[in-house]
């Protein structure tokens, strides 16, 4: 493997470190939940949705409808529920950085080259195409 290659995948792995923890923090800080605003029985879902919609769409924070006094339901807004989808997204992406890096580190992985022939031929692709 290239130094270079590898000086910069070790300078991503330390951004991308940094990066989680920071994101973890501000996620943890922008949603913590009210027990008493954020959650509700789901006769009182049914009888003030409009006033509990409101709610959603103001703070952005899902809400637990409950049965009997056990949590059934998590309800949320379309927007939040976006950027939770992205969050998610980003994190399976780290996560798969992560694991690219630290095969690399074990030196456990094909060279890039090798695996796109593979792969180009295992599905009938033209290399060329």
């Amino acid at each position: 493997m290239n130094v270079a290659y590898a000086r910069l995948l070790t300078v991503v792995a330390r951004k991308t470190r940094f990066r989680i923890a920071k994101f973890s923090a501000d996620l943890a800080m922008e949603h913590s939940m009210k027990l008493t605003r954020d959650i509700h029985s789901l006769s009182t879902f049914k009888r003030d949705t409009a006033k509990l919609v409101r709610q959603l769409k103001r703070t952005g924070q899902p809400v637990v409808l409950t049965v009997n006094g056990k949590a059934e339901l998590i309800v949320q807004d379309a927007e939040s529920y976006q950027r939770l989808l992205e969050a998610n997204d980003r994190m399976e992406a780290i996560e798969g950085i992560k694991r690219g890096l630290e095969s690399m580190r074990r030196n456990s992985g094909k060279p890039s080259k090798r695996f796109f022939h593979e792969f180009f031929a295992e599905k009938g692709i033209s290399e060329h195409e």
